[in-house]
């Protein structure tokens, strides 16, 4: 969770324990969701959540970072 005086404004959730299909079922880390308050998205904040999501997968020893987005969120596309 991203904080600014106090107040949450971001959020990242991870699923330690979720393979990619056809994988090790050890190796995958799931990328659930990055969600940022609206006043919020041009301050980077999602490309910090983005490389804190590849260091836990790296401490856990994941080979595999992986998400799937819904096909109409162009913006979430364009991110990732």
């Amino acid at each position: 969770m991203a904080i600014i005086k106090h107040e949450p404004f971001a959020f990242m959730k991870l699923n330690l324990s979720s393979n990619l299909p056809n994988h090790n079922p050890k190796a995958g880390i799931e990328l659930e969701k990055i969600y940022i308050l609206l006043q919020f998205k041009r301050i980077k904040i999602g490309k910090k959540l983005l490389d804190l999501a590849f260091e836990i997968a790296g401490i856990n020893n994941k080979e595999i970072l992986w998400l799937s987005e819904i096909d109409t969120n162009v913006e979430a596309i364009a991110f990732y």
